[in-house]
């Protein structure tokens, strides 16, 4: 039986996750108002992480076709849905938004690329590209609610 210790572990994996996600948040909006302060990483996010992260996330927009999406090919197929909603994924965790942030427009495009994939039974799957969507149609499904979620209300 696993002991106390076993069952911390996902815990703590969890909030590293979080404060990463926080770290690249914070990083995208470092340049506003609060320039002239220095920005506190959490202690698991070191200066070399967060470059890491900005790699990262420059790797992936210089990656993006023309129509919004990533592909790469897999065993199985390309899988345009569900890496242009990971990828977008990535973008929207460093508070990038369809409208602010340095990647807004990468953002947008990929936004417009799963919207445009969507078919009138509802599914969002480029069926012509890949063999298996229903994994791909649950990325965009949270992609496209996160970057919902994220934008202020027009009111």
């Amino acid at each position: 039986m696993p002991g106390p210790a076993a069952a911390r572990a996902p815990d703590r994996a969890a909030a590293i996750l979080l404060r990463v996600f926080v770290a690249a948040a914070a990083s995208a909006f470092a340049g506003s108002a609060q320039a002239q302060i220095p920005r506190a990483l959490p202690p698991e996010i070191t200066p070399q992480t967060a470059q890491a992260i900005d790699r990262g996330l420059r790797y992936l927009v210089a990656r993006q076709g023309r129509d919004g999406a990533w592909r790469n090919e897999g065993a199985w197929g390309r899988y345009p849905v569900a890496m242009t909603a990971l990828a977008g994924l990535a973008l929207l965790a460093a508070g990038n938004t369809p409208t602010a942030g340095p990647y807004a427009e990468n953002v947008s495009r990929a936004i417009d690329f799963l919207l445009g994939s969507a078919r009138p039974d509802g599914l969002i799957a480029r069926l012509e590209e890949e063999s298996r969507s229903m994994h791909g149609h649950g990325f965009a499904m949270l992609f496209l609610s996160q970057a919902y979620g994220m934008e202020a209300d027009a009111r």
